[in-house]
């Protein structure tokens, strides 16, 4: 899951905006993502996928329609709720 958003974002960053569906095909993954790192099972893995998250947040925050604010709401919660810094 990680790895589509990662690539769908590292692809706007090279080529430029896609279009709205796109990014809300990214944000629902993300979203799937974060909702199983929240289950028990999930946050055992958190530790395994947070430097991934926060260099997503970073290469996120310039895209446009709303993804980056997306992305960083989304990493900041998880952070929050499972980060141990």
């Amino acid at each position: 899951m990680l790895t589509y958003v990662e690539t769908g974002t590292q692809f706007t960053c090279e080529f430029g905006d896609i279009n709205e569906p796109f990014y809300e095909s990214l944000e629902s993954m993300l979203d799937q993502l974060a909702k199983l790192l929240k289950t028990l099972e999930g946050a055992e893995m958190y530790p395994d996928f947070q430097d991934r998250l926060r260099s997503l947040r970073g290469r996120a925050i310039a895209v446009g329609w709303g993804y980056g604010d997306y992305v960083r709401e989304t990493v900041e919660d998880l952070e929050a709720l499972l980060g141990d810094d």
